[in-house]
């Protein structure tokens, strides 16, 4: 019995994580989570490593990336470049100019603060 209270007292503390999100972030998808709690984990990563652990094609992961940077690939209602969520930058790899790092912003940094305090 106590492994199951474990387990259902994770998925309340997992549910409590992506509500916050949601909540601060209401139009953020699924795999911009994803995608995003991956760079929060794992600082540094490179763009294709990442489309390997969320499993999304490179067009998607790359919709994903610029949605959750500071500029969005997305139109606002004035046909203007909608303002990205600012919780990721992607830098050029300094041992190879081909790839990209995955790091979070400051803005990015504060959000897994709050998350990881949620966690105890």
């Amino acid at each position: 019995m106590a492994a199951e209270d474990d387990v259902r007292a994770n998925m309340r503390r997992l549910f409590r994580i992506v509500e916050e999100i949601r909540d601060q972030y209401p139009r953020m998808e699924l795999g911009q989570v994803a995608v995003l709690l991956s760079v929060l984990s794992d600082p540094g990563m490179r763009a294709t490593d990442l489309r390997s652990r969320v499993g999304l094609q490179k067009s998607a992961l790359s919709r994903n990336v610029r949605a959750l940077s500071q500029t969005s690939y997305l139109q606002d209602e004035d046909g203007g470049q909608r303002q990205g969520l600012n919780l990721i930058v992607q830098a050029i790899d300094p041992f190879d100019s081909r790839a990209h790092l995955l790091n979070p912003t400051k803005k990015g940094k504060a959000l897994a603060k709050k998350l990881s305090d949620m966690l105890g």
